[in-house]
């Protein structure tokens, strides 16, 4: 053993010294044991302070590297793995001979992997970086025009070889606004809304006629757009794409290009005035210690998790003890008020009317 590892070991037992001390049990250490400790801690002093040193220097850059790190982790999320079996019948075809199309299987592989530069624990400014690794092999029915096309058939590879798809980066500095700068296939409709709940190519329509208008797709496949939300009913989208834009005769400005731009109204979102609660702390009890399910994505919406820590915690994690006291109030009130029958198995069928029930019950808790 080196005298750094008996200095560890010589810092651990008296930490676990003073514990038995602040507790204050007598008779537990005596004046020899003492003595023999003092003696050993001025002997290693030297060993103790570059010991804590190091210490102290590891935490600073773990602090350092937790806030400056480049990712928490690159994710593969949303991918998706399609088998079709295809036909199209009928009389008509491109060449007058009735139906030249005949049965097909194919397959299609989509892997999104997704990534950020910024901090997950800061709600706003927050990005996404996305790489979409493609191969399919589907080919379209043979039909007399293009309404059969199907929705999951992308690109012009139909040999399943492996390429980049989509490559794009998106930077969101508040709720209101969005950047994009994108590249790849599909960028109009994956990207922006064709106010369309079927638009997606994996679970929602079977053609691509019925994903989206075909204004969607002029322009090329790489550009720019920009989103912006003034309020939760109204959203104003912008976009540039153009084709061939690694050629540099045409560039990004002087080959085939699209603009769109869109005004979007939801009238069956909640107004702005419309009171609403909104939450800057949560509380609840140890169970929902869990760092990467529950306490990260609390702090990624800017709110305060008041949540005990798990004794089993590799790194205890600190709370507000005062605050927490104030969940057993609230349980308290929920208890006394599934005392009333009405609200408790909920008579009122109504929204309105169940509503009035709780404020009739919780007023007269409040007088009592």
């Amino acid at each position: 053993m080196t005298r750094f590892e008996f200095a560890t070991a010589l810092n651990a037992c008296l930490d676990k010294v003073n514990q038995i001390i602040n507790t204050d049990i007598t008779g537990m250490v005596n004046k020899g044991d003492l003595a023999t400790l003092q003696k050993l801690q001025e002997e290693f002093v030297t060993e103790l302070a570059t010991l804590w040193g190091r210490v102290d220097t590891l935490e600073a850059r773990a602090e350092q590297l937790e806030g400056q790190q480049f990712s928490t982790t690159t994710k593969l999320v949303d991918s998706q793995l399609i088998f079709a079996a295809t036909d199209a019948f009928g009389d008509a075809s491109r060449s007058g001979n009735r139906d030249d199309s005949k049965l097909t299987f194919s397959t299609r592989l989509r892997l999104n992997f997704k990534a950020s530069f910024t901090n997950p624990k800061v709600k706003f400014p927050k990005d996404k970086l996305n790489v979409r690794i493609q191969a399919s092999n589907v080919i379209n029915p043979i039909t007399p025009g293009n309404d059969a096309r199907l929705s999951f058939q992308s690109g012009n590879n139909s040999t399943n070889d492996v390429f980049v798809s989509k490559l794009e980066y998106s930077y969101e500095p508040s709720d209101q606004v969005k950047i994009l700068i994108a590249t790849g296939s599909n960028t109009y409709f994956d990207d922006w809304d064709v106010i369309n709940p079927l638009k997606s190519d994996a679970d929602g329509a079977i053609s691509r006629y019925g994903r989206y208008s075909p204004i969607f797709r002029l322009g090329g496949d790489t550009g720019i757009g920009v989103t912006y939300k003034p309020s939760r009913n109204i959203k104003l989208e912008m976009a540039y794409l153009a084709k061939n834009t690694n050629n540099p005769v045409s560039g990004l400005f002087n080959s085939g290009y699209g603009a769109l731009g869109q005004i979007i109204y939801y009238p069956m979102c909640k107004k702005d005035n419309k009171k609403t609660v909104v939450a800057d702390t949560v509380l609840a009890d140890k169970g929902y210690d869990a760092n990467e399910r529950v306490i990260e994505r609390l702090q990624a919406q800017g709110k305060t998790p008041v949540i005990p820590p798990k004794r089993n915690r590799t790194r205890p994690r600190d709370y507000d003890r005062d605050l927490y006291k104030a969940r057993h109030l609230i349980e308290n009130f929920f208890a006394k008020l599934k005392q009333y029958r009405a609200i408790a198995t909920r008579y009122d069928k109504r929204a309105t009317n169940f509503l009035g029930a709780i404020y009739l019950a919780a007023s007269v808790i409040w007088l009592n």
